[in-house]
């Protein structure tokens, strides 16, 4: 049996995207800074793009909203706007110079930057290039770590951190579990609307089609910095958007737009009232207006207003027609396409095999894609995280048993047997953090008996901590502009709270009394009394 290559992440590794991979003489220089060198998988040593592009951008001058407000808390980045790449002509520009032009790589794969702008953001949704009043986050572990306006809506769009946004796919799933029936029951009556029904309300055809094809909503519509609309769903499609065509008896609707990030979508549809009625919504319109209302941001509140009264459920969103729409065709998936196979008794490999191709064809249909060695490909990874309730999978999942839930060492290995991924992963990460902090293990120590202070911090994403003092129970430290106290705990763990500063009328200084002979011992300039916050236990974002 082949053993599976670890994850990089999962041996202390960034993802590809916030590397810069750097030469010996960089090495001195970036450690001075505070910046961690890593040692890549296959040779070679990088630092983290985004750490190293934040102390950069706090370095300029500039300083978190302290109001409170739509972007309290983060840091403006007045200069955003694209990025200015190497093209594989030769040329530079922030746009291809033409058709088929890739951008041009370096030896590690990575695009060639010329001129950085863009926030190299860590969050879960990337920042539109042309999005205007971006506000950043300098801390990793915020929940938030981007806002910004849309271009052309003028709406605020938010990039939450990764850990945030799984939280929230599981938070929208559970929400709609909940209100299933309510979410159904309007989907239901979309569906049962006749023809003359859909021709007579704009809003019910517009609904309607996100059922029948599972299409997105589309109120993130904006103008790409191509010049041309990007983000489109059904509450912005325009009528050179749709097409209509017939087969012996049979009409078709067809559908062909860009949506998120201008990949392209296309979709058709030979539901007859359907099509019906967008051929009547259409009809006498120019080629460049909205089918729908007057523009996305009204249609959408029509469409939310319509949906909550169809399924008399305040509560029930639009977004949660497409979760149905990926739910229901993961069940018809799964029980069309291995009814003749036993799924009683997987392995952990099969049962994968299963699923992955299960969220492929909801990915496909959905219009899911990622780009993979240049070329945008359908993916499954999205449906499976956020639009498929993996309850789908429930029944055909192996149970853990007392033989799968016991990791052999290798006293107990057979020839046969691949060895345990994730202790040998951890090893590895210990193994790199040790030759970077110069930790050396002796005879038969499997690890270090406590880890300094900056391995701490560290593993909590503070990677160029400025100690301004210590004392013999705490530390007081500056990253990113950000005043933290972290208190020692047993082996070598750091407990890290945010500073808060409050007045002294004693105004006690440092002493400086080497001869004896000063009697007031004291210098001029005070030092500032550090109090801990206060977090409350169950604090939630």
């Amino acid at each position: 049996m082949t053993t599976p290559s670890p994850n990089p992440e999962s041996m202390g590794q960034l993802p590809q995207e916030q590397r810069r991979y750097i030469d010996a003489s960089e090495i001195s220089s970036l450690r001075e800074k505070g910046l961690r060198i890593y040692e890549g998988e296959k040779g070679g040593s990088y630092v983290s793009s985004d750490q190293e592009w934040i102390n950069d951008h706090v370095a300029k001058g500039h300083k978190e909203v302290t109001e409170q407000g739509t972007f309290g808390g983060l840091t403006p980045h007045p200069d955003h706007k694209p990025n200015v790449y190497q093209w594989e002509d030769g040329s530079h520009g922030a746009t291809a110079p033409a058709e088929g032009i890739k951008k041009a790589k370096d030896e590690h794969g990575q695009p060639i930057i010329i001129e950085q702008h863009e926030f190299p953001n860590r969050g879960a949704r990337s920042i539109p290039a042309n999005a205007k009043e971006v506000h950043i986050s300098t801390d990793p572990t915020s929940p938030v770590q981007a806002k910004w306006r849309n271009p052309t809506t003028g709406k605020i769009q938010i990039s939450y951190s990764k850990k945030r946004a799984a939280q929230m796919d599981a938070e929208h799933l559970e929400h709609v579990r909940k209100n299933r029936t309510d979410i159904q029951q309007g989907i239901d009556t979309l569906k049962n609307m006749s023809a003359e029904e859909l021709e007579g309300d704009e809003t019910a055809t517009c609904l309607a089609l996100i059922a029948d094809l599972g299409i997105r909503h589309g109120t993130d519509y904006s103008i790409h910095v191509d010049g041309y609309p990007t983000g489109i769903g059904a509450a912005s499609l325009k009528k050179h958007n749709i097409t209509f065509s017939e087969d012996g008896k049979t009409a078709f609707a067809h559908l062909d737009f860009r949506g998120k990030q201008a990949h392209p979508q296309k979709f058709s549809t030979s539901n007859p009232k359907v099509v019906k009625a967008l051929k009547a919504h259409t009809k006498n319109k120019n080629a460049d207006d909205f089918v729908f209302g007057t523009g996305p941001n009204s249609q959408a509140k029509k469409n939310s207003t319509m949906f909550k009264k169809l399924g008399g459920n305040k509560d029930i969103l639009v977004k949660d027609i497409r979760t149905i729409y990926a739910t229901d065709m993961a069940e018809k998936t799964l029980a069309e396409d291995y009814k003749s196979e036993d799924l009683s008794n997987l392995s952990k490999r099969e049962f994968q095999k299963i699923r992955n191709a299960v969220g492929l064809k909801v990915g496909t249909a959905l219009g899911h894609f990622k780009t993979e060695k240049g070329e945008l490909i359908n993916h499954g990874g999205q449906a499976l995280k956020s639009y498929i309730d993996p309850d789908v999978f429930k029944d055909i999942q192996p149970q853990t048993d007392i033989q799968n839930a016991f990791t052999p060492d290798w006293r107990a290995k057979g020839p046969k047997d691949e060895r345990d991924i994730d202790k040998y992963a951890e090893t590895r990460k210990r193994k790199e953090e040790n030759r970077i902090f110069g930790i050396k293990e002796f005879g038969g120590q499997r690890q270090p008996l406590v880890k300094t202070w900056m391995e701490s911090l560290q593993e909590q994403g503070f990677f160029a901590p400025l100690i301004k003092d210590c004392t013999p129970s705490q530390m007081w430290f500056l990253n990113n502009g950000i005043d933290y106290v972290g208190t020692f705990g047993m082996n070598g763990h750091v407990f890290v709270e945010k500073a808060t500063f409050k007045p002294t009328f004693n105004n006690p200084g440092i002493s400086y009394n080497p001869s004896g002979r000063n009697k007031d011992g004291k210098t001029t300039e005070p030092r500032p009394a550090v109090e801990s916050l206060e977090f409350d236990g169950d604090d939630s974002f």
